[in-house]
């Protein structure tokens, strides 16, 4: 299960999309909270979800910080900080 272990998860921009192939990819931005105990970590993820039978890819860009606005800025610059 996708976000199973997030605290919190709110999905945006969820789209379907075709490869250059023709075959179909789910895309989706993703904004989360991960809760452990007395830490609180924000993130944003953009992430492609495909199916062909019985096999699957799953690519995922993620990043993580202190405060939602970090995060924000980070995504903003690339993952750079």
């Amino acid at each position: 299960m996708i976000g199973g272990s997030y605290s919190t998860a709110d999905f945006s921009n969820d789209r379907l999309a075709r490869f250059p192939d023709g075959y179909p990819v789910r895309l989706a931005d993703l904004n989360f909270t991960v809760i452990d105990k007395d830490i609180r970590l924000h993130g944003h993820s953009r992430f492609a979800f495909s199916v062909r039978g019985a096999r699957y890819g799953c690519v995922n860009c993620t990043v993580m910080g202190e405060s939602a606005e970090q995060v924000e800025q980070m995504w903003a610059d690339g993952g750079q900080g």
